[in-house]
Order: C-alpha cells, then structure tokens, then sequence
C-alpha cells in the first residue's frame, strides 16, 4: 500500500495513538543508491506520529492500509484475506461448528497445560474464528467426510521436558481412503508457535513417507520449548539439534497416524 497506519489505544487512557508510514516514500528512496543513510534516520523520515480521543473503556491494535495498487489487489479479496487470518491469527475455535474441540480441552487440563492464547480479531467488522469443522467439506458438497474421534499427543525432549503438543482430528475412514479436498481451508496438521500458524498446509509434508499423507488429517502441533525458534520467514523451524529432536518425534507420530489410516482403511474393505 502507499499509506500504512497504526492505530492503538490501552484500556484507561481517553488517547489513542497514530503512526503512519509513508510507504510509497520509503520505496521511491530504498533503490537509490545515492541516498546514504541508517537504518533509524531512513524509518524516521517515513513515518510521523499522532494522536486522537478514544474511550477510555477500549483498547484496541488497528492496522489501515490506504491505496493498494493493482498489482496487490488481493489484498482487497475479503474471503482471500479472512481465510489467510483464520489459519494464521490466534483467534478462538468455533466451537458451535467444531463441537470435538471439547476434548482437546478437557486433554489440555487433565495434563496442566495451559490453553493456546487468543485475541479477538476483527476483519472489517467481522470477528475472526478458526474454520475448524465437524465435517471436512466445504459446504456445497454432499459427500460429507465427519471427523470420527481426536487423537492427542505431547512431545518432550531427553529431559523429559515439554516441547510441544497436539490434537489430530481422525475421519470416519469407513467409506474408503481419500485426502481432504483443496476446498477445505484448514486440511492437514499445521504448527504452530504463541497460536499464530508458522508455515502452511505442506509445512510437514516432508515428514511423512508418503506426501499425500499430509491431506488425510486436520489439526494442530503448537509448539512451547522456547529453544525452538522459528526462522526469519516464519515457515518452518530453525534447525538446531533441540528442533531436530523433535521433528525426529513428529514425524513418528505423523507416519503412525498415517499407518492406523490405511489399516482402517483395508480393514473397511475388507468386510
């Protein structure tokens, strides 16, 4: 966008605070190699700082984008844009459409661990859930796939130390053995660090012995060791030997499930 605005306000406070970059500026001086400056001179001479009245019983992180060219026009896609939120924000499940989510829940307290931390996140006026479903569908489509039962799991390291854990929503494989359609925005297992999505839907995919394994299941790793670090494009996980040891984990867990598939799958067809 030219113009990206920051608007906040703390809870108590009648003042809201303003910061505006000047985008478009930023990006006219970047490829000029005349202009020899750092880092804080370059940031300071982009952006300016204001101030507006705001109630004192809100608090409130907004973010404006002004004037997206052509060439970014998906970022004025609202369904594009609020599936990308609902799988990446650390927004709350709906658990009207995701009744299961209970037992991740009650798997959570019976191990002392606490619950993932959410905020509320509005797009435009619509606050942002994740999609998480009973059925693996999307809605228009008859051949409804229900998830039959949660699996859990929780990794540690060689101290015995919690390094993460995870819910894995299992399917009715009753019917025969078929990957989760493209349409469904939340299918295969995803990880995830403070509740925000590191990487995507083929994250692990490379983990599995076979890749279409990946879009067989849905769920989420969330990750708590400190000492795994996600790299800087926030896709994966740095590898250190901590990061190894537990992927070495996941991956067992992954073809484990994967294996139970297809033996359910077999012993389906079978009768």
């Amino acid at each position: 966008c030219e113009t990206l605005v920051f608007e906040t306000s703390y809870r108590g406070e009648n003042t809201a605070t303003i910061m505006t970059w000047d985008a478009k500026k930023l990006l006219d001086i970047l490829p000029k190699s005349s202009i020899q400056t750092n880092a804080a001179t370059l940031i300071s001479s982009v952006i300016s700082t204001s101030t507006c009245t705001a109630d004192t019983k809100s608090h409130y992180f907004k973010v404006i984008l002004k004037n997206i060219p052509e060439r970014f026009s998906f970022l004025l896609d609202k369904e594009r844009v609020l599936n990308y939120l609902r799988m990446t924000a650390p927004v709350k499940v709906d658990e009207r459409r995701f009744s299961d989510y209970g037992k991740v829940r009650e798997f959570l307290r019976t191990n002392n661990i606490s619950e993932p931390p959410t905020y509320r996140v509005f797009l435009n006026d619509e606050e942002i859930r994740k999609p998480y479903h009973t059925f693996t569908d999307a809605p228009a489509r008859t051949d409804k796939q229900k998830i039959k039962k949660i699996e859990t799991k929780i990794f540690t390291n060689e101290e015995g130390h919690i390094q993460a854990w995870a819910w894995v929503g299992i399917r009715d494989f009753s019917e025969g053995t078929t990957v989760i359609k493209q349409d469904c925005v939340f299918r295969a297992i995803r990880l995830r660090l403070h509740n925000i999505q590191i990487g995507g839907e083929d994250t692990l995919t490379d983990l599995y012995n076979e890749d279409r394994a990946a879009k067989y299941f849905v769920g989420e790793i969330h990750v708590l060791d400190t000492k795994l670090t996600p790299n800087a494009r926030r896709d994966y996980f740095e590898h250190t030997p901590e990061f190894d040891c537990f992927q070495n984990q996941v991956r067992a867990f992954l073809n484990k499930l994967f294996k139970q598939v297809r033996n359910d799958s077999q012993l389906s067809s079978v009768r």
